[in-house]
């Protein structure tokens, strides 16, 4: 989401300065724009709570708008790794809650995958048919999203025991509704609030809203939408890290190595046994199997 107010403020900011030809000639347009970008994505930021997947997001943006003032390569493992560092160092506990756990995998192994097809995407691009943005992007959403999933299997099931089966498809919906109608909706609705026409823009982004919701409860719907598994133990889930960050760093035939520790971290949920008592983190709900019957 963060990613779409910046990529929206930017082309705004820098089409309105485009129509200042004395600033833009003199001072250019591109440097303005990041920089009332980075802004737009702060506010964002603190408007939705500042949680920890929304601090990684604004972390990387901030170093990837650096890059892009200073003419460097922004999209790489170390951009993430600055985000890491970042998140940890004002919030150290993060480092054991699935928030954190599952976003930066998602990201990694994104990274991972772009970095490792961008050769192949970059050759022949003046030969390309018309047809080729619209599949591009059809394809890309779908591969994110199975990217995505697959790399977050390992946190989902240790902390939750479950694992989203169709998670592609109701992503391929539901991304490209929030994407081009639900945030420049709402931003659209922020900008207009101070004069009092948010109302038009509200209920667009209301009708995007219920069109997710809808996806959600379709594909939630389907036969074996979830498993429910028993949950990953810590020692799994420790070498499945490990497997994902082996296969995600090394760019030589050794990567391929990271995929047994993956397989057997991901095996373990097999030796796991459920616990006889569960606390939440927060105090406020228990649970305890006695001779076989769960009480909560």
């Amino acid at each position: 989401h963060i990613a779409i107010v910046m990529g929206v403020s930017f082309f705004v900011v820098r089409a309105g300065l485009a129509l200042w030809p004395g600033f833009a000639l003199r001072f250019g347009t591109r440097p303005w724009a990041a920089l009332a970008a980075l802004a737009a994505g702060g506010f964002y930021m603190v408007l939705t709570g500042a949680q920890i997947p929304m601090q990684r997001s604004f972390a990387m943006a901030a170093l990837v708008t650096l890059a892009l003032l200073t003419g460097r390569r922004a999209f790489s493992p170390r951009v993430l790794a600055f985000a890491a560092a970042a998140v940890l160092a004002l919030h150290p506990f993060a480092l054991m809650g699935p928030s954190f756990q599952m976003s930066f995998a998602a990201v990694l192994a994104l990274i991972a995958v772009w970095e490792r097809l961008r050769p192949v995407l970059a050759r022949g691009e003046a030969a390309r048919p018309w047809w080729w943005l619209p599949v591009a992007a059809v394809l890309g959403t779908a591969l994110t999203s199975l990217v995505a999933g697959l790399a977050t299997t390992p946190y989902g099931l240790h902390h939750f025991g479950r694992v989203q089966l169709y998670g592609v498809a109701a992503n391929a919906l539901a991304v490209p509704l929030t994407s081009v109608l639900v945030m420049p909706s709402g931003m659209l609705a922020l900008a207009l609030m101070p004069l009092g026409l948010e109302a038009l823009p509200l209920w667009l982004m209301g009708r995007g809203v219920e069109g997710i919701l809808l996806v959600a409860r379709e594909v939630a719907s389907w036969p074996g939408a979830a498993a429910t598994l028993a949950p990953l133990p810590g020692w799994g889930l420790g070498l499945a890290s490990l497997g994902l960050l082996w296969l995600c760093f090394w760019r030589t035939g050794w990567r391929l190595w990271g995929l047994p520790l993956l397989g057997a971290g991901l095996l373990a949920w097999g030796l796991a046994r459920p616990p006889d008592a569960l606390a939440a983190a927060d105090g406020r709900l228990f649970a305890f199997t006695v001779e076989g019957q769960l009480h909560v």
